[in-house]
């Protein structure tokens, strides 16, 4: 890292003779930056027929960002994220500790950004939204990154990034806290990517990104907790996606193909491919899913990248995913929607099935989802809601040991942005 920031640090410099001046000083900079936030308070209903796994939660958060002007190329943003839901028993606490239930406030983005000419080096705490790295947003706390990313745009169409990632917050601490920065394995080690993204045929959108982890050589032997194994296992991941969307007077239509090959460095290598079929009238849209997953022989199934937000599987459900990177899966999702724009609201449903043949006690589920979302208007403009109601399905065998996954969830969430 001393030599990304001693390189760094001589971008800079030699940029202030060529780069666009932006404030007229460092002053001014701070004085044009800009503030927003918003405020957040989520209600999560699980019932589950699996025992202990029922409860209900009341969230508040806050979410506020500042972004300064840019001085010489130069930029500067922070955004702190605060979580507390004191109405939470010890159940709701215990059911929800994974991803939901964390108090507290983060300091989640605190990152330099500088461009010259068309090179952009964003360096520290940021949020990340790329195939194989992701910050999930589906929670009160979105998950963040610490690292570094370079994008360029010099050739025409196309914007390659490479970057390294250090460290990783996640939404709780499993302990009732908000998600801390902790290193991505025991051994520190770094996970390194790099993407392209070229635009070059008319309507068709083309994406690779590689993205790699080493093992934590000091992590626990892999007989032991699921969380703890996963530590281990040091991955390489290869991702292409193709997409294709067009629209012939109110019709819309697109198709697009991706394909993920996990090359676990002391394991199996195992594969996703998918396709997914959209069409569209008007303000009405839906679309058709398909993905396999290979069976590969340590029954590991694809890395799905670094974060919640890595969702590379057309296949998966509103906002829960289960099973949807296991090993040996088929399935499909069709889902329909459509937004009354006038009135402000859009409305939906969604229909998973996923065939998960390296379980044989749980390899048929399902993932049902009815959504909807509100954006108000006057004096209340700024203010947002959303609805999704979950029912799961499984058939998996009610033991002492080893509950069904199947259930029902409501999600209600009300957001303020200013």
């Amino acid at each position: 890292m001393k030599f990304a920031n001693l390189s760094l640090a001589a971008i800079v410099v030699a940029g202030l003779t060529t780069s666009s001046f932006g404030a007229d000083t460092l002053a001014d900079a701070f004085k044009e930056g800009k503030i927003s936030g918003e405020l957040r308070a989520w209600y999560f209903d699980r019932d589950k027929d699996k025992a202990n796994s029922s409860a209900d939660l009341l969230s508040t958060g806050l979410q506020l960002r500042y972004i300064t002007g840019t001085f010489y190329g130069l930029s500067m943003g922070i955004t702190t994220q605060t979580s507390a839901a004191p109405q939470a028993s010890e159940t709701d606490k215990t059911v929800f500790s994974g991803d939901m239930y964390g108090s507290g406030t983060q300091l989640s983005e605190a990152y330099i950004n500088y461009t010259i000419g068309h090179t952009t080096a964003k360096v520290g705490r940021q949020f990340i939204k790329m195939p194989m790295i992701g910050s999930s947003t589906s929670r009160m706390v979105t998950q963040s990154f610490e690292g570094a990313l370079v994008t360029n745009t010099d050739l025409p169409n196309t914007s390659i990034i490479v970057g390294a990632i250090t460290k990783y917050q996640d939404r709780t601490d499993d302990e009732g806290g908000i998600g801390q920065f902790e290193p991505l394995n025991n051994d520190h080690d770094f996970a390194y990517t790099a993407m392209v993204v070229n635009k070059s045929i008319p309507n068709v959108e083309l994406t690779f990104q590689y993205l790699t982890l080493d093992n934590d050589a000091s992590a626990p032997l892999l007989t032991k907790a699921p969380k703890d194994a996963n530590r281990k296992k040091g991955f390489n991941d290869y991702y292409f996606e193709a997409e294709y969307a067009n629209t012939a007077g109110a019709f819309s239509y697109g198709i697009a193909g991706n394909y993920l090959y996990t090359d676990w460095m002391e394991h199996d290598a195992a594969y996703m491919y998918g396709a997914k079929l959209s069409l569209g009238y008007g303000d009405f849209k839906t679309y058709f899913a398909y993905s396999v997953i290979n069976d590969d022989t340590d029954n590991l199934g694809i890395k799905a990248g670094l974060g919640g937000g890595a969702q590379p599987n057309y296949v998966k459900g509103k906002q829960v995913r289960v099973g949807t990177f296991s090993s040996d899966t088929s399935g499909f999702s069709i889902d329909a929607n459509y937004n009354f724009k006038a009135v402000g609201l859009q409305a939906g449903a969604r229909y998973t099935q996923l065939d998960i043949s390296s379980v044989p006690a749980n390899n048929n589920q399902t993932i049902t989802d009815f959504y909807g979302s509100y954006k108000f208007a006057g004096a209340l403009k700024g203010l947002e809601t959303e609805v999704i109601y979950t029912i799961l399905g499984d058939e998996s065998v009610v033991s002492a040991t080893a509950g069904s996954g199947k259930g029902e969830e409501l999600w209600f969430k009300a957001n303020y942005k200013f």
